[in-house]
């Protein structure tokens, strides 16, 4: 037995859904808001198990799904939202949305995508995923500057540059990697000119800034993995 909260400020919405789904056997209890204060009340007042929540309150709707997860147990929460903005749907799930509907979809997809999501699932009409692939591709963060610059360089570069970040000088830079003085020179050089460093300190400075672990760290790793794991 299911209790839904039907929120949305489309009072057209929140009557359809509650009228079809009041008349199923595994269904409760169904009630609805048409504003996020109403809302509130309900889930304050008594459990729920799923929440309907429209997109039709902007940007505000985000903050309400969040708020509800931090603060848990809570209701699985299902947006309904516009069938032409996936940017929306990546919204709602990043927000802490268990799932999302299209606001076109019949009654019976709307309720079986809130029985999924109070039994745990996440739900994605398979008709969005496409588009929603697409909005999560194009809303990841650019590299910054530091990491642009140290993508310009090779494995061996990032593995010389990982020693200089460990306080290593040429010397014992080309006795870790088996090289000579002169080669490790020559990739000194390389990442210094491809970082556009003016010196070792800043080349170091930028490896940190993207990232970079320095070597000494993977070596202990490395050494402590053949303590536990010795070759026979």
């Amino acid at each position: 037995m299911l209790r839904i909260l039907i929120v949305d400020r489309d009072r057209l919405i929140t009557d359809a859904v509650s009228s079809w789904l009041a008349g199923r056997p595994d269904i409760e209890l169904c009630a609805t808001a048409t504003n996020l204060a109403d809302a509130a009340a309900h889930l304050a007042d008594g459990r729920f198990d799923a929440l309907l929540i429209g997109t039709t309150f902007g940007t505000d709707v985000p903050g309400f799904i969040r708020r509800l997860v931090e603060t848990p147990p809570g209701p699985a929460i299902v947006a309904l939202v516009r069938p032409d903005d996936p940017d929306e749907a990546v919204r709602m799930f990043r927000a802490g949305a268990s799932g999302v509907v299209d606001r076109s979809a019949s009654l019976a997809v709307v309720f079986q995508t809130l029985a999924a999501a109070a039994g745990g699932d996440k739900v994605v009409p398979p008709d969005l995923v496409p588009h929603l692939v697409e909005a999560l591709h194009r809303s990841q963060p650019e590299a910054n500057e530091w990491e642009r610059r140290v993508a310009k360089l090779s494995s061996r570069e990032i593995e010389v540059l990982g020693w200089m970040m460990a306080g290593h000088n040429r010397a014992a830079i080309a006795r870790e990697l088996y090289l000579s003085v002169n080669t490790v020179r020559t990739h000194i050089a390389n990442v210094l000119s491809k970082l556009d460093a003016h010196s070792s300190v800043e080349a170091v400075s930028i490896g940190r800034r993207a990232g970079l672990v320095p070597a000494e760290n993977a070596a202990t790793s490395s050494a402590s993995e053949r303590e536990l794991h010795p070759h026979p």
